[in-house]
């Protein structure tokens, strides 16, 4: 079973990449710090949370001394260390939530440090050399107001996504460190200073589990939010920017995508945001079907970040697409046909009591107008009229609307079908036959009443 991703929502420090001077920096990163003030006992298999310890994001390593180096672990790839990000570690004081649970008190961590700032001017480093390659911060003790009678959390996060965390008993003497659990905590003695060395591996962000949480894309291209009980089991995500997607006159470049693992689906459903840089007019989230872009229901546009979120069920390609106004189409009280001109496509809409279409119309200046005909099947129903669209526009009861796109619009087609009377000495009954309809279960509607 593949090591499964750790993920908190808190707002995080923001980090900042390394300055120009990188050689330098590079020189600096890789001296570590004398771990004489390091405890010298040997240290103990403790529980905490990496690729090397159980549900641990596989691409990320705690480094000694905090641990046993786990070169050679199935997971570690010499090859894959990531040196373009920005971590940030908090320390937080624990409490005890539930019975064996723990969690970081609320509000702001004990201590954070990110590549730009810290306790005591200490920031984290990164070190990227043909022998080396790893993450570092030194967490000076003696600066914290740390209580020995409580526990505290070390946590790795990336952009608020928590990579892994590892719980800290502090003791006040060398002598309490041989009481400590160390299977389930790593021993430090107040005052001391902690080298905290961590090894992130490209793929890190995009891991997600049964526990949901978030996989981030490079640069923030992407983003896909899991629920918690969305997936069975845990899952990389993968994405490819098209090179050459379907072409479509207001796709946004360098917006489409195409996600994996292939098939991979999420039920009820998970959340895609993708990046789309520069402000535009009414930006929808667009799948790819039968080698058309269809606007996603429920997409929501953020014009100020510059992002597009929708729900989606399964992986394809998903793409932003530009000037896209959403016409919702229903059908209510009997089977019946809506006929659409103007918008995509031009073709009908939908027959009987399916869900309701969602239509792509441009938006331009002045407002396109799209033209709905309504149609009854067959005899036994008829046309009754359309819901008004908004906006002040009318479509009464003739069987033709022009909607003016100036914004999202829905509306709705009614027909009507007959029934049956039925009479006895006491009551009347009026029977209406649904055909296909799903509500109510008995396939008609009974309406009563008693007679004097």
């Amino acid at each position: 079973m593949r090591a499964r991703a750790i993920v908190s929502r808190r707002v995080r420090f923001v980090g900042v990449g390394l300055t120009a001077a990188a050689t330098l920096l590079v020189i600096l990163a890789c001296q570590e710090t004398d771990l004489s003030t390091f405890p010298s006992e040997e240290m103990p298999d403790f529980l905490i949370v990496d690729a090397a310890h159980e549900l641990g994001n596989a691409d990320f390593f705690f480094l000694p001394p905090l641990v046993p180096s786990p070169e050679g672990h199935p997971e570690f790839d010499p090859g894959a260390f990531d040196a373009s990000l920005s971590p940030v570690v908090e320390i937080c004081e624990l409490t005890e939530v539930e019975p064996d649970v723990l969690e970081c008190v609320e509000g702001q961590p004990e201590v954070a440090y990110s590549m730009a700032s810290g306790l005591g001017s200490e920031v984290i480093r990164m070190c990227d050399t043909d022998v080396d390659q790893y993450y570092l911060v030194n967490w000076h003790t003696d600066e914290s107001d740390l209580d020995p009678t409580k526990t505290y959390r070390i946590q790795v996060f990336v952009a608020e996504k928590r990579l892994g965390y590892a719980d800290v008993d502090v003791v006040l003497s060398g002598k309490e460190l041989k009481n400590v659990d160390t299977d389930q905590y790593i021993a430090l003695k107040d005052g001391r200073t902690l080298p905290i060395k961590f090894r992130i591996q490209e793929g890190a962000l995009r891991w997600v589990d049964e526990n949901g949480g978030t996989a981030i894309g490079d640069d923030g291209a992407w983003t896909l939010e899991v629920p918690p009980g969305v997936l069975a089991s845990d899952v990389q995500i993968t994405a490819t920017r098209m090179a050459n997607p379907p072409p479509a006159t207001n796709l946004l470049p360098g917006t489409a995508w195409s996600f994996g693992p292939e098939g991979q689906t999420f039920e009820p459903e998970a959340y895609l945001t993708i990046s789309y840089g520069s402000h535009t007019q009414y930006p929808r989230l667009h799948k790819l079907a039968d080698g058309e872009w269809v606007p996603v229901e429920g997409s929501v546009a953020d014009l100020e970040a510059g992002t597009v979120t929708g729900p989606v069920t399964s992986f394809s390609e998903w793409a932003v697409l530009e000037g896209q106004l959403i016409l919702t189409v229903g059908i209510q009280g009997g089977p019946g046909v809506v006929w659409v001109e103007g918008g995509e496509p031009s073709d009908p809409c939908g027959m009987g009591y399916g869900p309701p279409c969602h239509l792509g119309v441009d938006y331009e200046e002045p407002p396109l107008d799209v033209t709905l005909t309504a149609e009854a099947p067959g005899d036994d129903v008829q046309f009754e009229e359309w819901s008004e669209p908004g906006d002040g526009q009318t479509c009464g009861e003739l069987p033709s609307c022009t909607v003016v796109m100036d914004a999202d619009k829905e509306v709705v087609a009614f027909f009507s079908m007959p029934g049956v009377i039925e009479l006895s000495e006491t009551s009347a009954s009026f029977t209406q036959p649904f055909g296909d309809r799903p509500d109510p279960a008995s396939g008609s509607l009974l309406k009563e009443a008693r007679i004097r």
